[in-house]
């Protein structure tokens, strides 16, 4: 399992959706180095429901910090084929 640790927060609710009370998916694939940081290059997204929804999931994994994954107790790259991305209003 991989966990961001980026203060805990995901991506931003778009505003204009939010206030349209649209709720939505985006599906995105990357691989995360060493030091728990999205490779440049390799974010993609899969699928998305909404065009800023998928905007805003780029944006957070530029910024994004993830926990490095141990591998036979190594930190390890890891590519992550396709994380999904909820947008919710609750």
């Amino acid at each position: 399992l991989l966990r961001w640790s980026s203060g805990g927060t995901g991506p931003e609710y778009p505003t204009p959706l939010r206030s349209q009370g649209l709720m939505g998916r985006v599906v995105a694939r990357f691989a995360v180095d060493t030091n728990g940081r999205v490779m440049p290059g390799t974010a993609a997204i899969v699928s998305e429901t909404h065009r800023e929804f998928g905007q805003s999931v780029c944006q957070f994994l530029k910024r994004a910090r993830f926990q490095p994954v141990p591998v036979d107790g190594r930190k390890r790259t890891v590519t992550v084929a396709a994380a999904p991305f909820e947008f919710s209003i609750r």
